[in-house]
């Protein structure tokens, strides 16, 4: 295997290599090796915005206003 831990796929969302280039560039804070990410609430609500039908842009606008909500 590639990781001597065990996996979960948390979230799906649609996409090109360039969607792919982009969210590893936005939660780059998050990597941990490679292609493994650390799971964030911002990363799920912006990959479940993004299975919804939203593009990358429009699901962090989402989450920042859903912050600014409840501040």
């Amino acid at each position: 295997g590639w990781t001597a831990y065990p996996l979960e796929l948390v979230a799906v969302a649609p996409g090109d290599f360039a969607t792919e280039r982009a969210l590893h560039s936005y939660f780059a804070a998050d990597r941990l090796h490679h292609e493994w990410f650390r799971s964030s609430p911002e990363m799920l609500f912006v990959i479940d915005q993004m299975s919804r039908g939203a593009t990358l842009s429009e699901a962090v606008w989402a989450y920042d206003r859903s912050l600014a909500r409840a501040a």
